[in-house]
């Protein structure tokens, strides 16, 4: 059996840029004056069963609003928890719900919000996939003419997240669907072990561990999910501040 020696711990690879946003819908109503006039109340957050981890759907919501405000300043925002206190937790139910499968409103679901808020706009989103992928590479030791190593040998494994989401604006007086679209974000954490043996043991070594190489090369943990949410929420709301 070989050894080895862990190099490199968890990197996540982040980038600067803000993801545009994938099939973006925008209805010319929609304006920055009309939103500031008009306000937003987040009226819902909702996945697919298994997407999401549900205890944790209250604080998504809540990074939602935090990034509205962030990115939307001068304009008013409602929170999900404050909207449940002014419609019944069954209608919110049914709003969500057919948000989720239809990807747009009723005008029943919409008088029901229409009739509680004082709002103009309200904001739904949906995450449609959260899913971790596992990878690993192999990197042969590479020697000069003199023998002299230049880049030992290498197994590195990694975890990459990748999140769907969508988030769209419905203008209760009209009940049109006046802004929105998708995201899609992918972020990774990886590891890399060293070998200190030739190249030959390498791949004699990983031959013989083909039954064990979790154990051997484990996967890092993958970033999380409300990290990438988050990120997504932001992009989002920074959209939408480029209103005119």
């Amino acid at each position: 059996m070989f050894k080895r020696v862990l190099l490199i711990v968890a990197t996540s690879l982040i980038t600067a840029c803000t993801p545009g946003i994938d099939g973006l819908v925008h209805d010319k109503s929609l304006t920055l004056e009309s939103l500031q006039q008009g306000g937003i109340s987040i009226a819902g957050l909702g996945a697919k069963s298994g997407v999401l981890n549900q205890g944790h759907q209250d604080t998504y919501s809540e990074l939602l609003r935090q990034a509205l405000e962030d990115d939307l300043k001068g304009i008013a925002i409602v929170s999900e928890n404050e909207l449940l206190h002014a419609i019944r937790r069954e209608d919110h139910a049914l709003i969500v719900e057919e948000f989720s499968r239809r990807g747009t409103l009723s005008a029943i679901n919409i008088n029901r919000l229409k009739n509680k808020l004082n709002t103009r706009y309200v904001a739904l989103t949906q995450i449609d996939s959260n899913t971790v992928k596992n990878e690993r590479s192999n990197q042969l030791e590479s020697i000069d003419r003199n023998g002299k190593v230049l880049r030992p040998a290498s197994t590195t494994s990694k975890s990459t997240r990748t999140v769907y989401a969508r988030l769209y604006l419905f203008d209760l007086r009209s009940g049109k669907r006046v802004w929105g679209g998708s995201i899609h974000l992918s972020r990774n954490s990886s590891r890399s072990y060293g070998h200190d043996n030739t190249a030959v043991n390498l791949i004699r070594g990983i031959s013989a561990l083909s039954s064990g190489m979790d154990s051997a090369y484990p996967y890092p943990q993958a970033p999380s999910e409300g990290e990438l949410l988050n990120s997504i929420f932001s992009a989002f709301a920074e959209n939408l501040g480029k209103l005119k």
